[in-house]
């Protein structure tokens, strides 16, 4: 494996591989540690998660036996729900093995073992059958990849025709990459997350279409990821000592990270964005000659 690919990820496993009682002081229950949707201001965080994964579900068309990866799939709360309610088969990666026990655990608890799996494996290393795979994911994870042509590549020789690829993730603005130049992005991209390679929404869209995918849904979601940030500092203020308790030090730290990502979101410094994009059908061609 290439050494300094090795290296970015050991940075990031480090964050992500933390206790997951620390997460859970102020994530959702499911466990997700991405931007929820508030289509409905009254929402509590709960349903706002809910109500992503749901979008999700029907986005990656989801249903029984749909074989899914979720790549970065973090505790697996993807994973699970997708099982849960429309009945995929789902396949997470992650680069923590904290994570992974974690999000096998649960699916066995709900006894959904053998529709989910979470293995510990690079995106990169793990092998792909061509037209194998219904659907793939990277929810606030492809950030941390930075071969992106290549990745784009494979997920597009992976999907089988109609198959669908659902990001979520943090942009940079077009103009200058202002958002790359703050002391607030280092120390969120790199102080917390050990290594990002934030790059714009026009260099993503177009490394998809390289790759031939076909681009279906592009949205906005800066101001549902800045209610999300709001939500998981009550929940973080909330439960300081234990979160103290778990991990010295990380108090500070995680209210810094989630009070400057609030500020940067809000400010437009960075963005968030899903993107849905598809692997085309063959076109079927007349034999009419016309």
């Amino acid at each position: 494996m290439d050494d300094d690919r090795h290296d970015r990820e050991a940075l990031v496993r480090e964050h992500y591989d933390a206790p997951p009682e620390l997460f859970s002081c102020f994530l959702d229950s499911w466990m997700n540690y991405s931007a929820a949707f508030f289509p409905e201001p009254a929402m509590t965080l709960e349903q706002a998660q809910e109500s992503k994964m749901e979008a999700y579900a029907s986005w990656l068309l989801a249903g029984p036996q749909s074989k899914i990866l979720d790549v970065g799939c973090g505790w697996g709360s993807l994973a699970l729900y997708l099982a849960l309610h429309r009945g995929a088969d789902v396949t997470g990666l992650t680069l923590s093995p904290n994570q992974a026990q974690y999000g096998m655990n649960r699916a066995k608890e709900e006894g959904m073992d053998s529709l989910v799996r979470t293995m510990v494996r690079p995106f990169l290393e793990y092998p792909l059958d061509n037209e194998s795979w219904d659907g793939i994911s990277f929810i606030g994870s492809i950030v941390h990849m930075e071969e992106r042509q290549e990745i784009m590549k494979r997920v597009a020789q992976a999907l089988r025709p109609g198959g669908r690829l659902v990001i979520s993730e943090t942009y940079l603005p077009d103009h200058a990459g202002e958002g790359l130049n703050t002391r607030a992005s280092h120390f969120i991209l790199r102080d917390i997350f050990g290594y990002s390679h934030a790059t714009t929404l026009s260099e993503e869209l177009q490394a998809m279409e390289n790759a031939g995918l076909r681009v279906l849904r592009v949205e906005n979601s800066t101001a549902d990821y800045v209610r999300t940030l709001e939500e998981w500092l009550i929940r973080l203020r909330r439960t300081r000592d234990t979160v103290e308790s778990v991990q010295s030090g990380a108090y500070r730290d995680l209210r810094r990270y989630l009070e400057l990502g609030r500020a940067s979101f809000r400010y437009g410094t960075m963005l968030q964005y899903e993107i849905v994009a598809e692997r085309p059908r063959a076109v079927k061609r007349s034999n009419s000659g016309k």
